[in-house]
């Protein structure tokens, strides 16, 4: 009950939080919502005082119970709905990163393995970065999202999923350097 009355506490205050950086009146009175009402509400006032495109948002609770809700569009004016698959950005490799330091002290694999004990040759990828130079950014691979024809081609039809077979071969790009000579950032270096 504790951790309920703490999110409540915590969404009350992105609330008046939201509210006060708009100009538009105070917070409605809320005695008449429900609890998922409430974080509804959040993510709707969140959404309309920031001027934001969309959100989707989870909470699960201590009993296991979870709160799922949306607010906005995602791309173009499609709405948001709770089964759409977002791209969560750059935070995914510090997860991957923690994977592979787990997996590879568990003895799965070694961060000093090539990538071509683990992966089919790719134009304009040297098969023998490690997996530490991945990880690192010293591998010198071009960042794919650097390249604007990628961009063109994903807004051009955002539903697609792309693969590492269709993506190399058309937006990979000349490497930055050869392996372990330079820290270049890339994304690529996570799709690998």
């Amino acid at each position: 009950m504790r951790g309920i009355k703490f999110l409540l506490f915590v969404l009350s205050l992105l609330v008046v939080n939201f509210t006060s950086c708009s100009k538009e009146s105070p917070v409605e009175p809320q005695e008449n919502l429900t609890f998922k009402e409430k974080l509804q509400k959040v993510l709707d006032d969140g959404i309309e005082s920031q001027h934001g495109k969309g959100v989707s948002a989870a909470v699960v609770f201590q009993n296991q119970e979870l709160w799922s809700g949306t607010s906005g569009i995602s791309f173009d004016t499609t709405p948001i709905t709770k089964d759409m698959i977002f791209c969560s950005g750059s935070v995914t490799k510090t997860f991957i990163a923690a994977l592979c330091l787990q997996l590879s002290s568990e003895g799965a694999f070694s961060l000093d393995d090539s990538l071509h004990e683990w992966l089919p040759d790719f134009t304009n990828i040297d098969n023998s970065i490690t997996i530490r130079q991945l990880l690192y950014n010293t591998s010198g691979i071009y960042n794919i999202t650097d390249n604007p024809a990628l961009w063109n081609a994903v807004f051009n039809n955002p539903a697609k999923l792309w693969t590492p077979e269709e993506i190399f071969p058309s937006f990979l790009e000349l490497p930055y350097s050869t392996p372990g000579t330079g820290w270049y950032y890339s994304n690529t270096n996570y799709i690998c």
